[in-house]
């Protein structure tokens, strides 16, 4: 089997496991190069490319690794971010407006819905601060998570307690307030060092 990245053709005289595929890919992507792919004889494995190898490792007679620059893909994690913030501002009024009302078990559904994007957005903002590529207004957006993770734990104890008032509280005077300032941030780290996709 060969294993080829860019200029680089590593060959392998005995089928490899996965763990070698894995090691050696994050070896030849170094610290500049996040791993983007794997076209396995000419087709593009773009999901869960460690199941794929799992399944079809015997039967590869070529892995090619494509990868996406360091700048590129904390652009493509900001686009993101901004797409989730920006949607969940509307969502948030509306959730506070119907937790200070009655809430119905759809609303709970929600808020548990708005708790996984608030992690999800967390992760995402964790993989732009290990990256050696970072905006230069990011210790500004860390701080808005710290605060957003803090209020998480207030939010525990509120559903815990089933407080609904408490919850309006949080979600209009915590939450929303950092959505707001996060959404502004990464704008401006987009606007400033990265790239919008072209429309055209």
């Amino acid at each position: 089997m060969k294993l080829l990245f860019k200029e680089s053709l590593t060959e392998y005289k005995e089928t490899p496991t996965v763990e070698d595929i894995i090691m050696k890919t994050n070896e030849l992507l170094g610290e500049d190069l996040y791993f983007s792919h794997y076209v396995a004889d000419g087709v593009e494995v773009n999901e869960a490319p460690k199941l794929f190898l799992e399944q079809n490792l015997l039967t590869i007679n070529q892995l090619e690794v494509i990868s996406i620059h360091a700048k590129e893909f904390i652009n493509e994690l900001l686009l993101s971010s901004e797409e989730y913030t920006n949607r969940s501002l509307p969502y948030i009024k509306e959730l506070t407006d119907e937790f200070y009302n009655n809430p119905s078990p759809s609303n709970w559904n929600s808020l548990g819905e708005l708790f996984e994007g608030i992690q999800w957005i967390s992760t995402m903002f964790e993989l732009v601060d290990q990256s050696t590529v970072r905006p230069s207004n990011w210790d500004e957006v860390t701080q808005q998570t710290i605060v957003m993770k803090d209020e998480l734990e207030n939010f525990e104890e509120a559903m815990k307690s089933t407080d609904t008032v408490l919850i309006a509280d949080l979600l209009q005077y915590e939450i929303l307030p950092v959505f707001e300032t996060l959404s502004i941030l990464v704008k401006q780290a987009i606007d400033t060092e990265g790239n919008r996709h072209d429309l055209n």
